[in-house]
Order: structure tokens, then sequence, then C-alpha cells
């Protein structure tokens, strides 16, 4: 499946199966926005590994009130 040109929000991106679908999107060229409501600096190493090894656009956002920095 090519996903080149699309964007995907994957909510709780930087949880075990977050990651997973993560990667397999990232994997198929979709830039990618990591949402973490509990550990933004999780969320941006895991975007930072998938612009790395995909070559792809991927951004960490925190989202919700348990945010934590």
């Amino acid at each position: 499946m090519d996903l080149k040109g699309t964007v995907a929000l994957v909510t709780g991106g930087n949880g075990g199966l977050g990651q997973r679908i993560c990667h397999a999107l990232a994997r198929e060229g979709a830039d990618v926005a990591v949402m973490s409501t509990r550990s933004r600096d999780q969320a941006e190493g895991v975007a930072g590994e998938l612009a790395s090894r995909y070559q792809v656009n991927a951004r960490a956002f925190g989202c919700g009130l348990g945010l934590k920095r």
C-alpha cells in the first residue's frame, strides 16, 4: 500500500501498539503525527526515529490534561 502524500494522526503513538502502528504507516510513506497524553518526550523520540528510519515527516504533539513534559 502506498501512503505517500498522506498524514496519519496516531493517538497513543508513543505506547507499544501505537509505536507499531506509527512504524507501519511510516514504512508505507505516510507522514505521521505522534499524539501523546502522557509523555511528549517519548513521543518526540518516536517521531525522531520515524523520520530517520523512513525519511518521512514525523512530529510529536502533546494533548490532554495529564500531559507531563
